[in-house]
């Protein structure tokens, strides 16, 4: 399989603990995703906002690798 960038992916670094108290012990991707940002006064307007795919978790941690996943969009 041949993988191709179209953007550098970025990495964030996770130092505390999450608020659910688990601990992440490998790194994975995060796929790029839409979310509804909040903004403005008291932050009560909404707007779409693009998030790039990541790495999260702790750097030196094992990269969790899963089976390979093609998405094609077929014309019927």
């Amino acid at each position: 399989m041949t993988v191709i960038d179209l953007r550098p992916l970025r990495h964030v670094e996770v130092e505390q603990e999450e608020a659910s108290g688990r601990r992440l012990t490998v790194r994975h991707l995060v796929r790029g995703h839409w979310t509804q940002q909040a903004h403005g006064p008291g932050r009560l307007l909404r707007r779409l906002q693009w998030v790039a795919p990541y790495i999260k978790g702790p750097s030196g941690a094992p990269l969790k690798t899963s089976t390979a996943r093609v998405m094609v969009w077929r014309r019927a």
